[in-house]
């Protein structure tokens, strides 16, 4: 468990409430003692929002920024948050924070693109699902929204080319 207090994730993936509740008892124990330890918060806040605790999550992760991130994770985290509350501007602001700080990282890319998605900004879309193929070329899903993105552009040919892609992953 030791890993929960050093590193910043993006989903914990628990199957059963005792469970969540149980590392968040053990985050907050920790952050008791370590109050700006970065990583126990973002995990504790991903915690939360799992189990449904938007605003226990939101606060968490808010205490992160003003802290300072090393990592785009609590950033990503946060936006996705906000995204799913309808403050779909203030998501990208904090996407393209996470980008800066996490480059390499596809689902960056992938949740920002959906994102675009929602506000039918079909070439930023099409732009970073061209930077998550990049990076992770052999993810089926990607190729089909990405020839959705296509498709809604007006790119017809280059949609069905996508969605030919996906069918041989």
């Amino acid at each position: 468990m030791a890993r929960i207090f050093k590193e910043s994730y993006i989903a914990l993936l628990y199957d059963e409430l005792e469970e969540y509740e149980a590392v968040i008892e053990e985050l907050t124990i920790h952050l008791q003692e370590n109050r700006s330890n970065i990583y126990a918060l973002n995990n504790r806040g991903v915690a939360y929002w799992e189990i449904g605790k938007r605003a226990l999550a939101k606060k968490d992760l808010e205490k992160v920024m003003e802290i300072g991130v090393t990592n785009g994770v609590p950033i990503h985290n946060l936006g996705q948050i906000l995204e799913e509350e309808g403050e779909l501007d203030s998501a990208l602001l904090l996407y393209d924070q996470a980008i800066d700080l996490w480059p390499a990282e596809s689902s960056c890319y992938l949740t920002r693109a959906y994102a675009f998605l929602k506000a039918e900004k079909w070439s930023e879309a099409i732009t970073d699902f061209d930077k998550a193929i990049e990076i992770g070329p052999s993810w089926k899903q990607t190729y089909l929204s990405r020839a959705k993105a296509k498709a809604k552009n007006g790119d017809i040919l280059g949609s069905k080319i996508d969605i030919k892609r996906a069918e041989n992953l």
